[in-house]
């Protein structure tokens, strides 16, 4: 059912022949699993201990190939498992908190075949927009405590986009703040699913701009229109977009939702307060 060939590992517990095993038991199981997330190029299957006799929390990740289109990108790409390894590994070797994986292989029998797949542990955490609205309707000094999230978060994507690296999936439920570990004074902030995660060579402006474009289109509600131009003030210094004005760039970051969303028939929420927006001045951020 599994073609070895590909396994492959980072440093940690266990061997890849036995991380490549469990997922093999894991995806033989009867019923089959049911998966805990769909996506349009994934199924993610959630892994709870003690199933397969595991100790923590694992995710199973299968990318079918669904089409031609899919056969030729692997051909120049590789395929959706190795993407998304080699994003893993670029953050991961830059210091950024990303999950482990443990083995990644290829199926070619059984219902999901033919597919790539990839086993990763879990992180303990809660995604960025659950995150802040639960903390804002819990917590009595909640306002601090977000604003000093979100400067962390713009001074990590910040860092991120000055080494040449765009995330390309950064929505809120990809960013993951995790538990204090020891030592730690704030919880950490962890980034999944780079499949398209990448140094980025070409067109460069765009691509950042697209990373922001998605953080700012999915913050909850909770999330103020100061405070999104607080992050954006807190993310331009030393930044490739370094010398924009920050009303320009979230004006021109809204009209990129609104296009974008317009082309799929649907309308861009209105999530802040129009009378603080104010006239933004513009920019050309296109070049």
């Amino acid at each position: 059912m599994l073609n070895m060939r590909r396994a492959d590992i980072e440093a940690g517990l266990g061997t890849a022949a036995f991380w490549l095993g469990k997922a093999e038991e894991a995806l033989q199981q009867s019923p089959r699993l049911t998966p805990h997330h769909t996506s349009s190029h994934a199924l993610v299957f959630r892994l709870d201990p003690p199933a397969l006799g595991l100790e923590y929390t694992h995710y199973l990740k299968v990318f079918p190939r669904r089409t031609l289109k899919d056969r030729f990108k692997e051909v120049f790409r590789g395929t959706h498992a190795q993407r998304v390894f080699r994003g893993n590994r670029l953050l991961r070797d830059l210091g950024f908190l990303v999950p482990r994986i443990k083995a990644m292989g290829a199926l070619k029998s059984g219902v999901w075949a033919p597919a790539s797949f990839l086993m990763e542990s879990g992180l303990d955490g809660v995604p960025l927009p659950v995150y802040l609205e639960a903390y804002t309707l819990s917590h009595s000094h909640s306002l601090t405590v977000k604003r000093d999230l979100l400067k962390r978060l713009a001074l990590l994507i910040n860092r991120m986009h000055k080494r040449g690296v765009v995330h390309g999936d950064l929505h809120g439920g990809n960013l993951l703040i995790c538990d204090r570990s020891q030592g730690q004074r704030a919880p950490r902030i962890a980034l999944l699913d780079t499949l398209r995660t990448r140094y980025c060579r070409r067109r460069r402006t765009r691509w950042i701009l697209e990373d922001l474009r998605q953080l700012n289109q999915v913050l909850p509600p909770v999330v103020s229109w100061s405070e999104r131009l607080a992050f954006l003030q807190g993310y331009l210094p030393g930044s490739p977009l370094e010398g924009v004005e920050v009303r320009a760039l979230i004006d021109k970051l809204v009209r990129m939702s609104e296009e974008r969303l317009a082309r799929k028939g649907r309308s861009l929420k209105e999530r802040w307060d129009p009378g603080k927006k104010g006239k933004a001045s513009r920019f050309d951020l296109t070049r």
